[in-house]
């Protein structure tokens, strides 16, 4: 059970998402959002402020808190970072590949993929490198493991929309591998001319079934929930349903301390001089709460957390 508290941090309630998005600085560049095992990677926020104050969710399922945060990965594949401040949530993702191991006979230090970043499903689509014709070329898409391709150019017309993941090999050396990310549009709908409208007969609409939703519950109904935990009458799962099954949401107290909310379920129990003040709670666009926000009396139950 992960659990890392944070010590003498001021969130900001108020404040605005006037920030453009996460900033990843590193000394060395091979692709857009591509980076190296062991890379020292510098993670901050666009137009962030060095007084204000963030919680980073890193793909090691830890946690860190500061205006910036330094960090190397020590695992290839694709990595999620996530960071909260006050009202904002922002998200990105990176692609870790093996460390470059530079020979005499290397050409270029790193292979790159030349081609478009975005493409239409039904047209066809070429890719080249920087590497010399005589190089040993992997062309190789996400989801199609079985079609690799070996030429110095490679053209594909993509069936279906989304992002799909382009790789280029060279000389059969994975320290030596480009990446490319290309988005998929679906194609354009023909337009057809209009066709004359024909009466038809009346007929009765269809019952439409109605949809599952996510249960509603308010601030003050998940307050007196957790009034209950401590009482007894209740335990973390009886909130798996609000949750969306994910016990592990984060719980910042008095904007200070930030642990699971397993554990802080584990660690009110029973304590039955202890009154929550207040309750927030933080959704995302399908209901589920991802974050909450709680609010003690810190003269009467210090130590507590």
């Amino acid at each position: 059970m992960l659990g890392i508290l944070f010590y003498c941090l001021q969130l900001h309630p108020t404040a605005t998402c006037r920030y453009k998005g996460i900033e990843i600085k590193s000394k060395y560049v091979y692709n857009v959002n591509v980076y190296t095992i062991n890379d020292t990677l510098h993670l901050f926020l666009n137009g962030n402020q060095k007084s204000d104050h963030l919680f980073w969710i890193l793909p090691d399922h830890s946690y860190a808190s500061g205006s910036s945060i330094i960090k190397s990965f020590h695992h290839i594949g694709i990595q999620d970072i996530q960071v909260l401040t006050g009202n904002c949530h922002f998200h990105q993702r990176i692609t870790i590949q093996p460390a470059i191991v530079t020979t005499k006979d290397t050409i270029s230090i790193y292979p790159s993929i030349t081609g478009p970043s975005t493409a239409t499903v039904g047209i066809e689509a070429t890719f080249s490198s920087n590497q010399p014709t005589i190089t040993g070329f992997a062309w190789q898409l996400t989801g199609r493991e079985d079609s690799i391709h070996h030429t110095p150019t490679v053209t594909y017309t993509f069936r279906t929309p989304g992002e799909k993941i382009l790789t280029l090999i060279i000389n059969r050396d994975t320290a030596r591998m480009a990446v490319k990310h290309i988005h998929v549009f679906p194609p354009p709908i023909p337009i057809s001319p209009p066709i004359p409208a024909i009466p038809l007969p009346p007929t009765h609409p269809p019952v439409k079934k109605a949809e599952p939703s996510m249960p509603v519950i308010t601030e003050e109904e998940f307050k007196f929930m957790l009034q209950q935990v401590i009482s007894g009458y209740k335990q973390c799962t009886d909130f798996s349903e609000y949750l969306c099954n994910n016990l592990l949401i984060p719980v910042i107290i008095n904007e200070k301390t930030m642990i699971p909310f397993n554990q802080f379920c584990l660690q009110i129990t029973g304590r039955k001089r202890l009154s929550l003040d207040q309750v927030k709670m933080t959704r995302d666009k399908s209901g589920c709460i991802t974050t909450l926000s709680v609010h003690y009396n810190k003269k009467r139950f210090i130590g507590l957390f």
